[in-house]
């Protein structure tokens, strides 16, 4: 199957890798943007990395306490903002076009779900 769209409450994920020059989808209810291959594998690679480190702070932090990660390659800049259970996320694309977009708490828990179904996920770009 090379087209995937997945979609809930606050967040849309897709991959088609028919496409010559955008074969990822990303965005919400009330926005979506298209990315590049590498642009998709960055932001599921950074995603990972920092979902992995809020886990790793839970054993730091009192349970009130918030904390905020951020991760970037030259293509894309990641941040989750919140507690390690908790947390939402926010994208900005940094080489080319100029994106900014976020997700809710319940949004970012379902693309880290969602991300692994995705056959380019499976391999680098």
């Amino acid at each position: 199957m090379t087209k995937q769209i997945h979609q809930g409450q606050g967040w849309r994920l897709g991959w088609d890798q028919s496409e010559q020059e955008f074969q990822g989808l990303l965005g919400t209810d009330n926005w979506a943007v298209e990315l590049t291959a590498a642009e998709m594998q960055d932001f599921s690679t950074l995603l990972q990395q920092l979902a992995s480190q809020m886990t790793e702070m839970q054993a730091h932090l009192m349970p009130e306490e918030a904390l905020a990660c951020e991760a970037e390659t030259e293509r894309v800049w990641l941040e989750v903002s919140g507690n390690p259970q908790a947390y939402s996320l926010r994208l900005m694309l940094i080489s080319g076009r100029r994106v900014e977009g976020e997700w809710s708490v319940a949004a970012t828990q379902a693309l880290l779900t969602a991300i692994q179904l995705l056959p380019m996920t499976a391999h680098q770009v």
